[in-house]
Formats: structure tokens, sequence, C-alpha cells
């Protein structure tokens, strides 16, 4: 779980997606939301956004791995924005089940910016 204000995000490791969650009263959380994702292995929360690590797979571990961009500023309605695919700018790592430990920031945001998202957290 992952906590920015009164909103939490709550990945289903390996499972069907995430929920939002008001815990503006944290003796009292109200479920506000479930968000589709299959194969969420975390998420990650900031500037209302969540950022879902997808392990989704098939004959190599890596061949499907993603990184999908939600709008949770209406944590009632997240819906997803954009998505990386770690298959688009390093293929050789996706099919030979490699992570790569660093990327290049012009590669991720080119990436992210097909997708339609700006690279920038900055919100209008």
């Amino acid at each position: 779980m992952k906590v920015e204000d009164d909103l939490a995000v709550m990945a289903h490791n390996g499972g069907t997606g995430i929920t939002t969650v008001d815990v503006s009263d944290p003796t009292d959380p109200e479920e506000l939301a479930f968000h589709d994702a299959h194969h969420v292995h975390n998420a990650f929360l900031k500037d209302g956004y969540a950022y879902l690590t997808i392990s989704e797979s098939d004959e190599n571990t890596f061949s499907e791995a993603r990184t999908d961009i939600v709008d949770v500023s209406d944590p009632m309605d997240p819906k997803k924005i954009g998505e990386y695919r770690l298959a688009d700018d390093f293929p050789e790592f996706a099919a030979g089940g490699l992570a790569r430990t660093t990327t290049s920031t012009s590669k991720t945001a080119s990436s992210i910016r097909r997708t339609g998202m700006q690279a920038s957290s900055s919100r209008t």
C-alpha cells in the first residue's frame, strides 16, 4: 500500500489491479474504486499518478514487463493514461529475461510521450 495525503493505493500483488482508498480518517478507511490491470506486482503513488509495475510475461520473465501510468486525481475514477514497456527500448533484456538496473532518461521520456503522457510530473 502506498499513501499520499488522504489517498492510498493498494496493489493486489500478482493480482488483477489496484484499489483506491480514502484514508482521511485512518480509523475508518473507505474503498473508493478498483482499477483493473492484470499482473500488478507493485504500485507507487506520486503527484496524483499511480505507477503500476506489471510482471505479466510469456516464456521469458520480462517479455511483457511494463509500468502502467494511472491518473488517480479523481480516485473514484482512476484512468490509465500511458505505459512504458521494457521491450520497446530494451528488447534484448525483455527477450533474455534480464532486468536492467538503470534506464536512459531520454528513452524513458520518449516512450512515455508515445503513449500520450508528458514526462514531467507537473499537472495543469
